[in-house]
């Protein structure tokens, strides 16, 4: 059925009435088919140049609630989908990205069908589409940062940093895709091309050459260095040495 839709809308044709009615009755069965299978022909829709019209041709007929009820449709999603799948990223996010367009387009796709859903749909459709354990990760990671998406607006730039950078590229790009706030797509856009290659003068090397035992100390001392240069306190060598001396003292 979903390879009949796949064709339908590729060579521009309408399923004959017969067959449709047919296939309409025979959509419960979707839930005797293997969620690798399914996957695999949800996989070959979402690379087709018609993908947008196709997934729509689904919802129309049933069968993409059918594979799971929280894969939803409407046209702003179908605007969205479209926008991520045929636009492709541009200088800023291709080095970042570092992924290949099966994965980016997929993966994506997916990731945008289920974005609002709730955390125990997700887990659902996880379990019927035997996702991958990275899809599984950008799934449920997608998920918390669209509800987290108020608070990492408001935090400052070094912190949004530390927070957002925990999550893998692919991840970040989506999530940039999808959210609505546009000062939000901002700040994580200038995290992809500035912020994030921002690091501190000062290493681990020096701290062991002022006689700093090995430690957590370490990662946290460069960590708040950092994020005071992104977030424009220091802005120099002097002033890292500066903030420097001020943390150790406050240590010791």
């Amino acid at each position: 059925m979903l390879r009949a839709v796949r064709f339908e809308q590729r060579f521009n044709f309408e399923i004959e009435s017969r067959t449709l009615e047919l296939m309409k009755e025979a959509v419960p069965l979707l839930d005797d088919v293997s969620g690798d299978r399914i996957r695999h022909e949800l996989d070959q829709i979402l690379l087709e140049n018609n993908a947008v019209p196709m997934i729509g041709r689904l919802h129309q007929l049933g069968l993409l609630a059918q594979i799971h009820p929280s894969l939803k449709w409407d046209d702003t999603l179908g605007k969205l989908l479209g926008t991520f799948l045929f636009n492709q990223p541009d200088d800023n996010w291709i080095d970042f990205l570092k992924t290949d367009e099966f994965r980016r387009k997929t993966y994506g796709a997916y990731a945008i069908l289920l974005h609002k859903a709730v955390s125990n749909d997700i887990q659902s459709a996880i379990k019927r589409l035997r996702f991958k354990s990275d899809l599984q990760k950008i799934l449920i990671n997608i998920h918390d940062l669209w509800q987290m998406q108020a608070a990492l607006f408001k935090l400052p730039p070094g912190e949004f940093c530390i927070t957002i950078e925990k999550y893998a590229p692919l991840t970040i790009f989506i999530i940039w895709s999808v959210v609505e706030n546009d000062d939000l797509k901002d700040k994580i856009l200038e995290f992809v091309i500035r912020w994030r290659k921002i690091r501190p003068i000062t290493t681990g090397e020096d701290l062991k050459g002022l006689g700093i035992p090995p430690g957590p100390i370490y990662s946290a001392t460069i960590q708040k260095l950092r994020i005071a240069w992104i977030n424009g306190d220091i802005k120099d060598e002097t002033e890292e040495k500066i903030l420097l001396e001020k943390i150790f003292s406050q240590i010791n």
